[in-house]
């Protein structure tokens, strides 16, 4: 006995049966048409149109006030960050010493003394 090909069975011996599928009601699908390319071409135009059409003018307002808002508060965060900086580096500097130059007998100007000892420690 031989083996029946795929999709067939065997009924009697020797003899092989083709597999039909009957379609029923509830494992049928309704065929939809399929839109022709033509129309497919023609609903993409118009996507592409609808897409690339140039801004209205109250559009492009609005854009410009709120890119406006945004430049603002980026400019008051970036200067607040700034005066946070200064003030940090003011305070972990040491604010008692003032450089002065202290002019000797010989007119060499001399370093005053504090001002070596606040060099000696942040090195």
């Amino acid at each position: 006995p031989s083996l029946a090909p795929l999709g067939a069975r065997r009924s009697a011996p020797g003899a092989f049966v083709a597999k039909t599928a009957t379609p029923t009601a509830a494992t049928s699908t309704p065929v939809v048409p399929q839109p022709s390319f033509d129309d497919l071409k023609k609903q993409a135009e118009e996507k592409l149109k609808v897409a690339t059409a140039a801004p209205t003018k109250e559009e492009v307002e609005q854009r410009a006030d709120y890119f406006r808002k945004q430049r603002e508060l980026l400019l008051k965060s970036k200067q607040a960050e700034r005066d946070a900086e200064l003030k940090k580096y003011t305070n972990e500097t040491a604010p008692d010493v003032i450089p002065t130059a202290n002019t000797g007998g010989s007119g060499a100007p001399e370093v005053d003394k504090n001002i070596t000892v606040a060099l000696a420690r942040r090195f």
